[in-house]
């Protein structure tokens, strides 16, 4: 069985190539690079701000264990990475543990909506996207290719 050749429409290509050819740092490219780095800091320094407000998720010195009930014990802080659009914030939270089932919990994880993976919010789902129209072979050069 003979394999064709995919032709991309021209507008395709000429887009490609204005994308993968353009002068870093040069020009309108340069100014518009600028003004994205700026508004990237803006946006993670916005994002730890908006975190800080929840207090680590700190709920006392004990809280009720999601799993079994019983009053789990504060035992300090944890710190952990957080990989989003545009960067990665480090995250201090509370952290609890079970004496009874040891199950340990994270409030702010729970209060942010994070999951047990690196890469949250809309990052994630952009990679989740990314991953049902990119082809396997080309998945590992994605992130590079989108600023990440």
């Amino acid at each position: 069985m003979a394999r064709t050749k995919k032709v991309l429409p021209e507008g395709v290509k000429v887009m490609f190539e204005a994308v993968t050819g353009r002068p870093r740092g040069q020009g309108i490219f340069g100014i518009e690079d600028e003004g994205d780095e700026v508004a990237r800091q803006a946006k993670l320094q916005r994002m730890a701000e908006r975190i800080g407000e929840y207090d680590r998720g700190y709920e006392g010195n004990r809280r009720r264990c999601p799993q079994c009930g019983q009053w789990q014990q504060y035992k300090g802080d944890a710190s952990r990475e957080v990989v989003v659009e545009g960067g990665t914030l480090t995250v201090v939270r509370a952290y609890y543990v079970c004496p009874r089932c040891h199950t340990a919990s994270y409030p702010l994880d729970e209060q942010l909506g994070l999951g047990e993976e690196h890469e949250q919010g809309r990052l994630r789902e952009k990679l989740a996207l990314v991953a049902v129209l990119v082809v396997s072979s080309s998945a590992a050069r994605v992130p590079n290719a989108v600023g990440q």
